[in-house]
């Protein structure tokens, strides 16, 4: 058995799959199962592959979460970043105030005691961050 579970981590393609469908019955309703959804009087709306060693609840678990993130792909974006593509100017001026507000804070970072390997990182981000002010012509 451990022998199994190390060959399934290091060879997740190895790994014995299996397939759970997400049906719609004609009624409306939706449902998981573990077979086709024809015989059920029902079609299928996605198919997931799941590990076959899990429990049921779990399988429905991943089945769900991969339908989230599913919906989450096809949905439009927000309002805000939608105008901000009609608008680069105003992106291009929030983001310019946002890298200033950044260097502002590791100013104030630096000001306080610190350990010398955290000065360090604070002035290598402060010149990052300026670098970048500097590209964006900020």
């Amino acid at each position: 058995m451990r022998w199994a579970v190390l060959f399934a981590c290091f060879f997740p393609w190895a790994a014995h799959a299996d397939t759970i469908y997400l049906c719609k019955a004609y009624s409306g309703g939706m449902f998981w199962s573990s077979s086709a959804c024809g015989p059920q009087k029902a079609t299928v709306d996605r198919m997931v592959s799941v590990p076959d060693n899990m429990a049921w609840d779990q399988k429905v678990a991943m089945g769900e979460a991969a339908r989230a993130q599913g919906q989450a792909a096809t949905q439009a974006p927000s309002p805000q970043a939608y105008q901000q593509a009609q608008n680069p100017q105003a992106s291009r001026q929030t983001e310019c105030d946002s890298l200033r507000a950044s260097i502002a804070n590791l100013d104030s970072q630096m000001r306080l005691p610190q350990s010398g390997q955290m000065q360090d990182w604070l002035k290598q981000r402060r010149q990052q961050l300026s670098d970048q002010r500097f590209r964006m012509q900020c």
